[in-house]
């Protein structure tokens, strides 16, 4: 699947509603689940058909969740413990005790160690080797920690607490202080290279901080008192997701003064998080994930049957623009192509399927 171009913008796509409010949302490192938290419940749907997959209701409430790079497994954080469970089955396979309320959780990149938060002020970190039992590092801080991102190379972490923010190197447990006496920092993400990372605070400011250089670049204009609720990074590190009070900026991120695109909605935003392929952007708010995704995107997961006049003239447009990338303008005509097809055959097959996967691409194809 294409992902964004720099330049692109989103364009709604899917709505997926629940009966209660709904706080977190995660995508597998597959690209093929989507899990969101509603309360106890953890409820799954497949990413590409939005088609429920299962829910389950842990009878407690959820602080966070966090899936495998590599393997089917999902880390759910619970009040007095961190649970680990087998994909899809849902089995139970490690029960990480915590002394406080455990939240957040993140893996490493390598899939290697799993870290996450403890009441106010601690970090704990666990190995992989020993069935994640052994191995654990605990970070003790003199002030509250608010959040974490870990870095891509999977050596360190970066802490947004109450006077900034801070890298925890896991070595040796050293905390480097970078964004110092900025405020609380309510958001943090690592870019895909791990050059910079992004610092949401809690009076609306946003800042880059270049971790080679040791220096924050510059901050962002985001015209918002609201305190940033999350950060997402593109996967080709030229895109920034912000989620704050009711509105959703897409940033560039060497470009503070104003947002490629600012989505308004009707209740306050509880996270915004791009996929791990970087062609759709999940908005949590109130009892509703709003599926955005580029153009193109958009097409590629549409059925023949949903197609309407106004996408095909959006795939011409975009034939036309000669600024549109060689591979990209191939799936284009492809999707012309197989559009025409299905407008100009009227099939009835009383035996077919009513859904066909045609080719290696996936594309759905529905017969009247």
């Amino acid at each position: 699947m294409p992902p964004l171009r720099p330049a692109q913008t989103l364009i709604p796509h899917r709505v997926l509603r629940t009966q209660n409010p709904i706080g977190l949302a995660a995508f597998s490192a597959r690209d093929d689940l989507l899990a969101v938290v509603e309360g106890t419940t953890v409820r799954f749907w497949h990413v590409h058909d939005t088609r429920p997959f299962r829910s389950i209701d842990l009878g407690k409430p959820i602080r966070g969740l966090a899936f495998h790079p590599h393997e089917p497994m999902l880390a759910v954080a619970l009040p007095s413990a961190l649970h680990l469970y087998r994909l899809p089955e849902f089995t139970l396979l490690v029960t990480l005790h915590a002394s406080e309320r455990a939240r957040l959780p993140a893996f490493t990149p390598d899939g290697q160690a799993l870290v996450f938060l403890q009441y106010r002020r601690r970090a704990a970190l666990h190995r992989a080797q020993d069935g994640w039992q052994r191995g654990k590092r605990t970070l003790h801080r003199p002030f509250g920690i608010e959040c974490l991102a870990v870095s891509p190379d999977s050596q360190s972490a970066i802490l947004g607490t109450v006077h900034g923010t801070s890298m925890w190197r896991f070595s040796d447990s050293s905390v480097t202080p970078l964004l110092f006496r900025v405020g609380t920092t309510s958001a943090v993400a690592c870019s895909p290279t791990g050059e910079w990372f992004a610092a949401g605070m809690t009076d609306g400011a946003l800042w880059i901080y270049a971790l080679i250089q040791r220096r924050r670049l510059h901050p962002f204009q985001t015209s918002s008192q609201e305190p940033i609720r999350s950060l997402s990074w593109h996967a080709n590190g030229e895109l920034l997701l912000m989620g704050a009070g009711r509105q959703v900026a897409l940033w560039h991120p060497f470009e503070p003064k104003e947002p490629l695109q600012r989505i308004e909605l009707e209740t306050p935003v509880q996270g915004a998080v791009f996929n791990p392929n970087g062609d759709l952007a999940a908005i949590v708010s109130g009892d509703s994930i709003f599926l955005w995704t580029s153009g193109l995107a958009h097409l590629l997961y549409q059925p023949m049957a949903r197609f309407r006049g106004g996408d095909m003239e959006w795939v011409q447009q975009a034939l036309r623009d000669p600024a549109t990338p060689p591979t990209e303008r191939r799936w284009l005509e492809y999707i012309q192509h197989l559009a025409h097809w299905h407008w100009r055959h009227d099939i009835e097959v009383d035996t077919s399927p009513r859904v066909l996967s045609v080719g290696e691409y996936d594309i759905e194809i529905e017969f009247a």
